[in-house]
């Protein structure tokens, strides 16, 4: 704005500066005397002076300054679109950072909520010695592993892979009639959490990295559970359109070498999933 005015003002300095001029060229040219005139022919004089020097001056002046006040409005105005368009992005930007917040905000109570079902996992079982025992939380994850496995080496494995599914299928079977109801709540948490995940409108980076903080919650265990949960719908339902089949498959929660060297999970059941995987698709 100072400069502005400054402009503005040099442009009106500009003009006086003129006016004066001709003035006192013409009173310098034409001395008047110390009376009052009452020529008309003196004031006729005087009148067309005025007008045919200062008047095509002073439109000049006039048509500078309306260009420049042109010139200076549009420049506000592009500044006010930039201002604008600045607010806009800020904006924009700010509704990201706050959609991105409210994400990890849920995905993280959607975790502990996870951890509390995995604290209230409970179970009473009769031991080798006949004797009632109580597992808890992540112990009843490894009570019901266990048990999982030793259904599981039950199956022979040099049957091929049809006699092989068709062995694991009955023993999962067996399996989910003693243990479904208290794994039934702890699978659709994970399956809500793999869906709130694919759903999320975020990068894909940012989508792996949830799901690596979701694989790094689950225990070696918990995945072997998981496995054979997946694998018994996916034979059971002989579709991949089953979303915790879409999800795991889609994110690859069960890599072939974390499976070999992290997880309870022969080569052959993780080879099987892979060839169900691959028909179906």
């Amino acid at each position: 704005m100072d400069k502005i005015e400054k402009k503005l003002k040099l442009i009106s300095y500009t003009a006086l500066t003129f006016i004066a001029i001709i003035f006192t060229l013409y009173f310098w040219t034409f001395p008047p005397s110390l009376e009052f005139s009452r020529d008309r022919e003196t004031w006729a004089g005087l009148g067309d002076y005025i007008g045919g020097i200062l008047s095509p001056i002073l439109a000049f002046i006039a048509l500078i300054a309306l260009l420049y006040s042109i010139y200076i409005q549009s420049v506000e105005l592009k500044h006010s679109a930039s201002q604008l368009e600045n607010s806009a992005m800020a904006l924009t930007q700010q509704n990201e950072l706050i959609k991105k917040q409210r994400t990890e905000a849920s995905f993280f109570q959607l975790l502990n909520l996870y951890n509390e079902i995995v604290q209230q996992l409970y179970i009473n079982y009769e031991d080798a010695n006949h004797r009632f025992t109580e597992a808890r939380n992540r112990q009843c994850i490894d009570y019901l592993a266990m048990q999982l496995k030793i259904k599981r080496d039950m199956c022979q494995s040099n049957l091929g892979n049809v006699a092989r599914q068709k062995l694991l299928n009955e023993a999962y079977a067996e399996f989910n009639l003693s243990y479904g109801s208290l794994l039934g709540h702890y699978f659709r948490t994970i399956i809500v959490i793999l869906e709130f995940i694919d759903k999320s409108e975020i990068s894909v980076n940012e989508r792996n990295l949830y799901i690596d903080i979701l694989r790094s919650q689950l225990s070696r265990n918990e995945l072997m559970l998981l496995f054979y949960y997946v694998l018994y719908v996916l034979n059971r339902y002989k579709s991949n359109e089953a979303e915790i089949v879409k999800l795991t498959s889609k994110y690859r929660l069960f890599n072939h070498s974390e499976f070999s060297q992290v997880l309870i999970v022969p080569d052959e059941d993780v080879e099987l999933m892979n060839i169900e995987i691959t028909a179906i698709s």
